[in-house]
Order: C-alpha cells, then structure tokens, then sequence
C-alpha cells in the first residue's frame, strides 16, 4: 500500500529525472513514475493517446491534464509501493487537486530544485545533442519554460503548506543529491519515530 508521495518538482533540465533515478534506489520500494516517460512511450507504440500528443511535444506545449491525470491515476492505482516518487509532476494546480483526490491517507512531500531560467536554457540545449528529443532545442525550451512558467507559481503556492522544501540545482549531480539526501533522511526518521510511537499506543 503506498504510504508517501514524493513530488520532485523544476523546471524542465533542473536534473530532475537524474535526482530521481538515485532517490529510486535510495529509497526502500521506491517507484520512479515520470509523465514525460510515459507519454513518449505511447508515442514509440503509437497509441490513439500517442498520436493526439505527438505534435504538441515537439512545439514544446504541455498535453491536456485529463490525459496526464489519466495515466497518473491509473498508475497509482496499480502501484504495490511504499513510495510513488514524481518526476515533474503535478506541473499545474488542476494536476495537484487531481493528485489530493488519490491521495486520501497518504502522505505528500514536495522537494524543488530550484534553477535559473538561463541555465535550464542552456542545459536543455546541451541536452539535444546526445538526447535526440525533439524539444530539446533553444526554441522549444524557451516556450516550455514560458508554459512552466504560467502554470507553476500558483501551484507551488498550494504545496508550499504541507511539506514544502527547496534545493538549490546549480551544484554537480552529487553535490545536489546529497542535499536532497538530508532531507530524506530527516523525513524518514520522522516516519519511523511515528510509527513506534503507533505501536506504543496500540501496545499499551
């Protein structure tokens, strides 16, 4: 039964995906889901979903939430983990109410690496060259950073009142998931004084 949702959220080149794929195996059954992965997949098999977001990607657009909040939902509904770990996701405030409705019982965390815009350009372009995304180009990050942009701040300002906490990306791979290290061991620690405090309770 899942027990926490971990939300790493940036903008798109924070390093994101990277971080999650150590917080992964960092973690005790810890499942990785990221949209971006998930949509592409159905693009490679083209899918009826497939084909409907294949253009929009390649402008750099972001695909309706329906479709987003469709595939995440049935994940979460399948899962058999501790802990959904979220690579970029919810990146609107509809995904989050939508995410709060399957998240009844179940812990949220939000972790955001933070970046600034010029270097997530720049890091987006480098990127493009060994990736061979078709969004990974100056254009195309520059208008994915804009639609970031214009959803984000208001759906940060909603998970800002739980458990909310902010890295610093600028640092190499290791200098952030150390960083990001800290705050999980913190979280965890928590979770494992609650639950024998739990088992005290019910023992006496």
């Amino acid at each position: 039964m899942v027990k926490t949702f971990l939300l790493m959220l940036g903008g798109p080149g924070a390093g994101k995906g990277t971080q999650c794929e150590r917080i992964e195996k960092y973690l005790t059954n810890c499942v990785h889901i990221s949209t971006g992965d998930l949509l592409r997949a159905e693009i490679k098999n083209q899918t009826e979903i497939g084909k409907k977001v294949e253009e929009v990607i390649k402008k750099g657009e972001l695909v309706s939430d329906s479709i987003i909040c469709e595939m995440v939902n049935e994940f979460i509904k399948n899962s058999k983990a501790d802990t959904i770990l979220f690579d970029g996701y919810p990146r609107a405030l509809s995904q989050y109410h939508s995410l709060l409705e399957q998240a009844k019982g179940i812990r949220i965390v939000v972790i955001n690496l933070e970046i600034p815009d010029n270097i997530l350009v720049q890091r987006i372009v480098s990127r493009g060259k060994t990736s061979g995304r078709a969004d990974d180009n100056e254009t195309a990050a520059a208008n994915r950073l804009k639609v970031y942009h214009s959803q984000h701040d208001e759906m940060i300002n909603a998970v800002k009142s739980g458990e909310y906490f902010v890295v610093d990306s600028l640092g190499n791979i290791d200098e952030v998931f150390e960083e990001i290290k800290k705050i999980l061991a913190w979280l965890y620690s928590i979770v494992i004084i609650h639950s024998l405090c739990l088992v005290i309770m019910i023992k006496y």
